[in-house]
């Protein structure tokens, strides 16, 4: 493909050089390089140039790429894409990780149709070893998709998979362009809780099920023209039956695919592998699935892009800002209490003089009721983070 940006050549960080452009997405552009070191061939993900000239855009994206470099760091297993290193080199922020030759499952069922069950169950168990692996690490996924799974071409088979993307938060807007929450994932895969701004592990096991039926159909369980109908359906909507689509699949694998995509978490799988063992002895059985174990869990925060665990910039900045409430909250009860003091009164004075839109206010408002005012603000912005600690304990 042609290099529009024309960065073929470029040297990053003194050890990566771009080579050819290979695809385009909203978020980045995706390189084939050279690892200057060893001379062996690398992916170079680059976060889009578009957002360099407008700074406050580029800030989530770019600590979407410090996340993604750091959990990918953390992570090493066979059925993950490793990453060499993660960085900005003159304002272009990059993560240079293993270049894989294949095709990504997206593209493989579009162009070949739906998987064989035995493949589907290869791919499957890789799948969930590398999220279990994950797990293991309190990294949840979030965003287990086809397009985020690439099969590495050995011979004339796809044998071995690579999970790609981790860590990537996404803001899902709706088809009139508003943001309507701050969504981690790709719609079509969202297990219900995950649209609560509640997630836990069982969240990959749900959309690892909306993959496995994709796999099997070559459709996707829910579809909608829009974000809200995506949300009503996964949140409500009965799944369908994939042995309808795919008739040489049995009945125990059938339930299985259902009970993976259930509503409440606690009815799903205990673990991505536990449904990937379950879904390997269904290609034996062809009974009723009688019982199956699930497990009930605390649903976790949702990972962000700013989490402190991944480096992110909430911690400290957190706790600041939670120590600017309380010094608010002392500000306006000292104003309050001590509105009639020879301290205070320049503060008043101050005010009245140099904030000319509200001279009026000031000049006809007793101090008590100024001081009332400040104290009912401080009271709310009080109660918000009242409420705020309250969830963050409800939800860990």
């Amino acid at each position: 493909m042609r290099d529009v940006y024309n960065f073929n050549g470029r040297v990053l960080g003194r050890r990566f050089r771009l080579d050819s452009f290979i695809d385009e997405g909203g978020m980045g552009l995706v390189y084939l390089g050279t690892d200057l070191r060893n001379e062996k061939k690398v992916a170079i993900k680059l976060l889009h140039p578009r957002f360099s000239s407008k700074p406050l855009k580029m800030a989530p994206y770019l600590r979407a790429f410090e996340t993604e470099g750091k959990v990918l760091e953390s992570l090493r297993h066979d059925n993950i894409v490793r990453m060499y290193d993660v960085g900005t080199d003159d304002g272009l922020a990059y993560i240079a990780m293993e270049y894989l030759d294949g095709i990504n499952l997206e593209d493989r069922i579009h162009r070949d149709g739906p998987i064989p069950i035995p493949e589907c169950s290869n791919i499957l168990s890789q799948i969930a070893n590398a999220l279990d692996y994950a797990h293991k690490r309190k990294i949840v996924h979030l965003d287990i998709k086809a397009a985020n799974i690439f099969l590495i071409e050995s011979g004339e088979e796809y044998n071995r998979v690579k999970v790609l993307d981790f860590g990537l938060a996404r803001f899902v807007q709706s088809t009139m362009g508003t943001t309507l929450s701050r969504v981690i994932g790709t719609p079509q895969y969202i297990a219900p809780e995950v649209y609560k701004n509640q997630a836990s592990s069982l969240s990959d096991v749900y959309s690892l099920g909306v993959l496995t039926f994709f796999m099997l159909t070559g459709n996707l369980p829910f579809s909608g023209s829009h974000l809200l109908e995506l949300m009503a359906s996964h949140t409500h909507a009965r799944p369908p039956s994939a042995r309808q689509r795919c008739p040489t699949l049995s009945q125990f694998n059938d339930e299985l695919i259902s009970l993976v995509l259930a509503k409440d978490p606690t009815e799903r799988p205990k673990s991505t592998g536990s449904f990937a063992r379950h879904f390997e002895k269904g290609l034996t059985e062809d009974g009723p699935l009688i019982e199956f174990e699930t497990k009930r869990v605390l649903p976790l925060p949702i990972v962000y892009v700013d989490d402190p665990r991944l480096g992110g910039r909430t911690g400290i900045r957190n706790h600041l800002g939670t120590l600017s409430y309380f010094v608010f909250l002392a500000f306006a009860f000292g104003l309050y209490f001590y509105r009639e003091s020879s301290y205070v009164q320049p503060i008043l004075s101050y005010f009245q003089v140099h904030l000319t839109n509200l001279q009026q206010y000031f000049t006809y408002m007793p101090p008590q009721y100024l001081g009332l005012m400040l104290l009912g603000c401080a009271g709310l912005v009080g109660l918000i983070l009242l409420f705020r600690l309250l969830f963050r304990i409800l939800i860990r």
